[in-house]
């Protein structure tokens, strides 16, 4: 396992793949994103129906109904596609998703890009593992609609981002973060969005922040680089954000999307920590940010779903 893929080394990969690998009686494209991640969109020749009820080849993640669920034990082997349904959709789908993973498997392995990573002393990208498959978009109400605010968003990652973009959110450009998220160059990224989340501020009532630095260490096990990552994000992001609004006319909400842990390399049910400042707000004594400072916080435990409408009450 290793997150060291560059996102060059990637859209080679994915080019290499797309040129040389042909499906039986289906076409595909892969298309890779941000360093190892992509996406892959398989179309059926004649037209035929591909069902997205087929299980994820990722060990790490298990399909329940349309969502994946990440596992904290599971063995590091590839899994095979099934049906999760009783039609020729799911089955044909299934059928050409192990073709996509075998077969591009043959091409990575043979690829001038992985010879030059063994060379260096690297592992191979040698293997696409498929989860969460779709069949079609989701309609979602508008989180307009919903809480009444207009939204802009800083999205890292492409998931995060569509997730963003579904929900109706404006995106607002900004460079991409500086890998591996700590050092100088990353507190200039950090610092860089900082600046431009300050700005957009003015031409919306919210602002949606998604920064996945912390993760990417926790999951090799690196605690120490995910410690620095968290320290730069502090000193480089909210430090220079902080100063740059009205804290009487703005309420900030910091908290995780999931819990992902150095000892286990992977992503856990365990609480994440949630930290709500601004005006209206009476602070609780509290004085650290951290799961256990936050365990002894005013606000309890919370559920997801319960945030927003709490955020959106402070803000009248």
């Amino acid at each position: 396992m290793g997150r060291d893929l560059s996102s060059d080394e990637a859209a080679q990969l994915a080019d290499e793949v797309n040129r040389t690998l042909v499906l039986p009686g289906a076409s595909f494209e892969l298309r890779a994103t941000i360093e190892h991640r992509g996406a892959l969109v398989i179309r059926s020749d004649d037209g035929a129906p591909l069902s997205a009820e087929v299980t994820n080849t990722d060990p790490a993640y298990r399909r329940e109904g349309n969502l994946g669920v990440a596992l904290e034990t599971f063995e590091p082997r590839v899994v095979t596609a099934e049906a999760l349904t009783d039609s020729e959709a799911a089955r044909r789908a299934a059928a050409l998703t192990n073709a996509f993973v075998e077969g591009s498997a043959a091409v990575l392995e043979a690829s001038a890009v992985n010879a030059e990573r063994r060379a260096g002393g690297k592992l191979p990208a040698n293997l696409i593992l498929t989860r969460d498959g779709g069949d079609r978009r989701p309609t979602l109400q508008p989180i307009r609609e919903r809480f009444g605010l207009s939204w802009g968003c800083f999205v890292e990652m492409p998931v995060e981002r569509g997730i963003a973009l579904a929900l109706g959110m404006e995106p607002v450009d900004a460079p991409r973060l500086v890998p591996p998220g700590f050092g100088s160059a990353a507190g200039a990224s950090y610092a860089a969005w900082a600046e431009l989340a300050a700005d957009a501020l003015g031409g919306f009532q919210a602002l949606y922040v998604h920064i996945k630095g912390p993760d990417v260490p926790a999951h090799d096990g690196r605690f120490e680089d995910k410690r620095d990552v968290i320290t730069t994000i502090d000193r480089a992001f909210f430090g220079e954000l902080l100063p740059r609004f009205d804290p009487s006319r703005t309420v900030v909400a910091v908290t995780a999307d999931h819990s992902t842990s150095c000892v286990k390399r992977a992503h856990t049910a365990a609480p994440v920590p949630l930290l709500i400042a601004g005006e209206p707000i009476d602070p609780d004594g509290s004085s650290a940010f951290g799961e256990r400072a936050c365990a002894d916080g005013s606000l309890g435990l919370l559920r997801g779903v319960e945030i927003m409408p709490r955020l959106v009450a402070l803000l009248g």
